[in-house]
């Protein structure tokens, strides 16, 4: 078996980063905690890999572009922190993490901003944009001069980008619509997705169609419409949808406007509130559970998603002998009234 860094931080019981700390002699571990890593390196014959000791103390700054589209609240809280606490890390290696954000709905932007990332000398880039030709383009651009990337959160899979980070799309719609099937069995649906433009969307809707199909149900037995995760399209679409309709009995929403669907349902004042099912976990979203105003919500780990893009980036360039899967899928979480957590 080969002996890596990983290796020696599970049988030592600490974290990679604490593992690097002790192999490049810097400071902030407790002497108790150094001497335990020593040992289980010594008892495993661990010899750091020479390509990345080297670039660890090389002269010469690597530089990694991140893109990402303009999030607000809990998404840009979340993978700005998996982000920076990555972009701590690679300083320490010499390599330089440049950020940029653009409007998702402009493709030609976010094609710019790549174009500037490689005017300023980018090592690798780590994406997260919508599945759009020219930004195929572009990537396939990228790896024509071996510079590679990593996409996250939402996939660009027929670019030609190294691998994918984030949740299983698919398989999170499966999951949603197997919650909905066992409270709904039988009934009409409503689908309110962000913006179909970005595979993340698209897929999670591929699955959900996929199983209930699988149960029995037909496409006559769904309304899709797309709100671009706005407030007050959101909240004005609802309403809309369940007064041309009184028989909707589950909404599935594929948006962060979680919180106007609530608002919808309330001022409706139905006399049976339909079963919601949604994504991620923002503390809006964890209010609405514990009030049941939102009965489950399928959590993605989108920390994860921007620190592990990055790392794994590092050992590219870092020519680490690990082994990158084209997909490297984060947890999937099903969340309620009685498990959610503030």
């Amino acid at each position: 078996m080969r002996i890596t860094v990983e290796t020696v931080a599970r049988m030592a019981g600490v974290s990679r980063g604490t593992v690097d700390r002790v192999l490049h002699n810097r400071p902030n571990v407790r002497p108790e905690v150094r001497n335990r890593i020593l040992e289980v390196m010594k008892e495993l014959d661990y010899k750091p890999n020479a390509a990345a000791s080297a670039l660890a103390f090389s002269r010469k700054t690597r530089k990694v572009g991140v893109i990402l589209p303009q999030w607000k609240g809990f998404f840009k809280e979340e993978i700005s922190r998996g982000i920076e606490e990555s972009r701590r890390e690679l300083n320490t290696y010499g390599i330089e993490v440049l950020i940029e954000e653009f409007a998702s709905d402009e493709p030609e932007i976010c094609v710019k901003k790549i174009s500037d990332f490689l005017s300023e000398g980018i090592n690798g880039l780590c994406i997260c944009a919508q599945d759009n030709s020219l930004i195929r383009e572009k990537i396939a651009e990228l790896a024509a001069k071996d510079i590679p990337t990593i996409t996250f959160n939402s996939d660009i899979a027929d670019s030609k980008r190294v691998c994918f980070v984030g949740q299983d799309l698919v398989r999170s719609g499966r999951i949603a619509a197997q919650i909905m099937i066992k409270c709904v069995p039988n009934g009409k649906i409503l689908i309110v997705v962000g913006n179909l433009k970005f595979s993340a969307h698209r897929q999670r809707l591929e699955g959900f169609f996929e199983r209930m199909t699988e149960c029995g149900f037909s496409r006559s037995d769904f309304t899709v419409v797309e709100s671009f995760n706005e407030y007050s399209r959101t909240l004005r679409v609802v309403k809309e949808k369940f007064r041309e309709d009184e028989s909707l009995s589950g909404i599935y929403m594929v948006n962060e406007s979680v919180a106007a669907c609530a608002e919808a349902i309330k001022n409706l004042s139905l006399s049976k509130k339909p079963i919601v099912v949604c994504h991620d976990l923002p503390r809006s979203t964890k209010a609405l559970l514990k009030s049941g105003e939102v009965d489950f919500a399928l959590e993605q780990d989108i920390y994860s998603q921007g620190r592990k893009s990055l790392q794994l980036m590092k050992y590219l360039l870092m020519d680490c002998e690990y082994v990158i899967k084209p997909l490297e899928f984060t947890q999937i979480n099903i969340i309620n009234s009685e498990n959610v957590e503030f």
